[in-house]
């Protein structure tokens, strides 16, 4: 039956993403001004920036250079909102962004398309965040419709107590380009549940997706002022980000990205004493022990690394091989990354045992099997079916690897490379630049490199792309010491046969987040966040984020 079913998604697959390159249908999403108050506006100073696809570097459109009063403006549009919106119940909340979610799903190829425009990821990983994005809305609408408060005795026979959570108002978000539809609705997902109304600053990269959302929510018939977003080029982001975090109209500063970015911003948000929800930069380990299943464990990192082009922030970044195990892992590695096919996303692959195209697959291939084979979707919703598959990417005629986002990233990658070099680090699969088409686009192979020491760069900074820096290491009390050597402290993964030492390690590495023999971590199920530099206050989760949106209030009341 599994290799069945296999069979076919693949067709299924093949099938989607041949459509999807003949197809344009998804203009019909792709707008070139942004969303305000229910409106599609230019920028107050008529300006505008380029738009570039990141695989060929052809200008995909251009949209508004939005700044400081355009960002005033949003802001003021959704205080007024604010006060209708945390207005209506739960339930009327939750109705609207049940809308909101199954226009997602039924617009799914659409948005991946236009993701993969504006991203460069494969077509397959970006159906995928699409339904892993929706997923989001679908769980703070039922979430917002639980959130309670509690009575309790008084100090004294005639005094009651009971508490209150009310939504806080305005919230900023600034979003990152790696994830641009699944970063939107798990920050907008939790606030507008919550009774929170948002003005987001989406990256000037990959705004589309996001403007995109806005239409499908504007469909939904969520009120004008809910949702805002306020576009802007990198030139200004810091005028457009200072707003968000100093205007004492927001109440709530939400922000996915780099470390240092994040500091900036939590400077500025004391100024206003804001709550500050901060996803911040990672250095993940992965540790492999003498115990582990070798293959599960190559499987686990093939997922977890080459995901999005090694472009995530919970990325594997530091591996971590027992010496006894290290060179099979190593071997086993480079076989199958030498297979890896870097290009265009619009290529078609398949990868099966990512969440991504697990969660995908549920939402839309289900009326594509019988009653029988349903089954074994349904049971994998939520990008859970890779626990039943073979695990990692399976092969197929086309990319599993497309561009990096810009030059910069290239750039890093090859210094981060050279300093390996330098330091004694031996290259044993990849280690350069691709050209794919016209040569615009900015490639990487995907490379290995093994025989690192705390020392070289990779040990001290987030890669964020296709290289895997290899480490060995003797004992266990060895390698949590070097993975906790870091100021950051997002995700860490670990592969052990061992129970004892599965629970040992996951208690003792200082990170928020840990796969013990797993290396997939983010649902919306899970709480999200880091430890240390890498941020403050959790995403997603069973109670806890949608409670970074709301106020807690005591009411005492006097019987006599």
């Amino acid at each position: 039956m599994r290799l069945l079913l296999s069979s076919q998604i693949a067709r299924t697959l093949l099938s989607l993403s041949s459509r999807a390159m003949s197809s344009s249908s998804y203009k019909s999403l792709l707008r070139e001004k942004a969303f305000v108050n229910g409106q599609w506006v230019n920028a107050a100073n008529r300006e505008s920036f380029p738009v570039y696809n990141p695989a060929n570097g052809e200008l995909v459109c251009k949209v508004p250079d939005m700044g400081a009063a355009d960002a005033t403006a949003a802001i003021a549009h959704a205080q007024v909102a604010f006060e209708a919106w945390r207005g209506k119940t739960p339930s009327q909340r939750a109705a609207l962004l049940h809308s909101w979610e199954r226009l997602i799903q039924d617009r799914c190829e659409d948005l991946a398309a236009l993701m993969t425009l504006e991203n460069g990821k494969p077509l397959a990983e970006s159906r995928g965040e699409v339904a892993y994005g929706a997923s989001f809305i679908r769980w703070f609408a039922e979430e917002g419709i639980r959130v309670t408060g509690q009575t309790l005795q008084g100090p004294t026979p005639d005094k009651r107590i009971f508490t209150l959570k009310q939504p806080q108002g305005v919230c900023g978000m600034i979003t990152p380009w790696n994830f641009p539809a699944a970063m939107i609705t798990r920050k907008a997902g939790a606030a507008l549940a919550a009774g929170c109304t948002v003005v987001i600053k989406p990256a000037e990269d990959t705004p589309l997706t996001a403007l995109a959302l806005c239409q499908l929510a504007a469909d939904a018939l969520l009120p004008p002022g809910a949702l805002n977003v306020v576009t802007c080029s990198r030139s200004r982001a810091a005028e457009v980000g200072r707003v968000l975090t100093t205007d004492p109209a927001v109440k709530h500063v939400s922000f996915t990205g780099s470390t240092d970015t994040g500091k900036l911003l939590l400077a500025q948000a004391s100024s206003t004493v804001k709550r500050v929800t901060m996803e911040l930069g990672g250095n993940a380990p992965f540790i492999v022990f003498d115990s582990a299943d070798v293959d599960k464990a190559v499987a686990g990192l093939i997922q977890a690394k080459f995901r999005n082009t090694g472009q995530t922030c919970v990325c594997p970044n530091r591996i971590f091989l027992q010496r006894r195990v290290s060179q099979k892992f190593l071997a086993k590695l480079c076989e199958r990354v030498a297979e890896m096919k870097v290009g265009d996303g619009f290529e078609v692959c398949w990868l099966l045992g990512c969440w991504g195209i697990a969660s995908s697959a549920h939402g839309l291939m289900r009326k594509q099997f019988s009653t029988s084979n349903q089954g074994e979707f349904d049971k994998g919703s939520e990008g859970e079916l890779h626990k039943r598959s073979e695990g990692g990417i399976a092969q197929a005629a086309g990319t599993q690897l497309g561009p990096l986002i810009n030059a910069a990233a290239e750039s890093k990658l090859e210094r981060l490379l050279a300093d390996a070099k330098q330091r004694g680090g031996r290259v044993l699969a990849g280690g350069q630049s691709v050209k794919v088409g016209s040569g615009a686009g900015h490639f990487f192979q995907p490379t290995v490199v093994s025989g690192l020491g705390r020392d070289s760069a990779c040990f001290r900074e987030e890669i964020f792309g296709p290289l895997v820096a290899a480490f060995e290491f003797d004992s266990e009390a060895d390698v949590v010491e070097l993975a906790n050597d870091c100021r950051v402290g997002l995700a860490g993964y670990f592969y052990s046969a061992d129970v004892g030492q599965c629970w040992r390690v996951a208690e003792q590495l200082n990170v928020g987040m840990v796969g013990v023999n797993e290396s997939m971590v983010s649902s919306c199920i899970a709480p999200f966040g880091g430890w240390n530099e890498s941020g403050l206050g959790s995403e997603s989760g069973v109670g806890y984020g949608i409670e970074e949106y709301l106020n807690l209030k005591t009411v005492v009341l006097n019987l006599a």
